[in-house]
């Protein structure tokens, strides 16, 4: 290894307690914890931390289940791991505040134990109105691949939605990833060119899968009605206005297997 190399994703990896997985349908590579994932994506400077993306010094190169670690890149990845298992760590000892009411019951947790709303309770900079559902109509992905696919060939500045969830196909069963666009409160690019009310206002959900011929897993479903229960506990939105995608735009999107009122139905509402 030379002199500006000196780390590698698998001696982080011991480093942090993380376990090594390849994914090369994804062309990526993730380290996974108990508190969330380090995921390096093949060919780009992308590398995310816990739902965070960093950008690293030069373009990433998997090979052989490893990749190679600029010095410097290494050090902010260790940085942002940290800061973001004590972020967890607090959001979960906090007390509930009145802008998002604690459950009785003891927090639910996502499939790999971060409390659920560690990761969304950020201060709201706009005003969210509803709630649109989409599938990414592919049978695998993540948020890295999603932030790839968007930056370089629809040319967007980063992932469409604000929130994504997985199917164990790219990332654990149910797990859901928290974008930029949630956290730094950004307008969404995720309802369509020139559905202004819908990018600006509603928030964009996206579960991995093509759910033309059959229903999201399980996990999923459960992890969309926590999700939403949230959402609509925070920012005050009415159940008339959670909608799949195809209700603003020429598109089945989410997929006519997919059963939104089913959710609703089922899903527990916040006094």
């Amino acid at each position: 290894m030379d002199v500006a190399h000196t780390g590698s994703a698998r001696i982080l990896a011991l480093e942090l307690g993380l376990k090594v997985r390849e994914e090369p349908r994804l062309h990526a590579l993730a380290l996974e914890g108990e508190y969330g994932r380090i995921v390096f994506v093949d060919g780009t400077r992308t590398i995310v931390v816990a739902g965070k993306r960093i950008d690293a010094g030069e373009a990433l190169a998997v090979s052989g289940g490893d990749l190679k670690l600029l010095g410097t890149d290494a050090v902010r990845i260790r940085k942002a791991w940290t800061e973001a298992m004590a972020e967890a760590s607090a959001q979960e000892r906090e007390p509930a505040s009145p802008a998002a009411p604690a459950p009785a019951a003891p927090a639910a947790r996502d499939p790999v134990g971060v409390p659920a709303e560690a990761a969304w309770r950020v201060p709201l900079k706009r005003q969210w109105r509803g709630i649109l559902v989409h599938h990414s109509a592919t049978e695998s992905g993540n948020m890295a691949e999603f932030d790839k696919y968007h930056r370089e060939v629809n040319h967007w500045r980063m992932v469409g939605y604000d929130f994504i969830i997985c199917n164990g196909n790219g990332g654990p069963d149910g797990l859901i990833e928290t974008t930029d666009r949630w956290r730094l409160q950004i307008e969404g690019a995720h309802a369509g060119k020139g559905l202004y009310e819908y990018n600006e206002h509603w928030v964009g959900i996206c579960l991995v899968g093509d759910f033309s011929d059959h229903r999201p897993s399980p996990k999923q479903l459960a992890s969309l009605r926590r999700l939403v229960n949230y959402l609509q506990a925070r920012c005050g939105i009415p159940e008339a206005n959670i909608r799949p995608h195809r209700d603003v735009r020429d598109t089945e999107c989410p997929g006519n297997r997919f059963p939104l009122r089913e959710v609703l139905r089922d899903a527990p509402r916040a006094k």
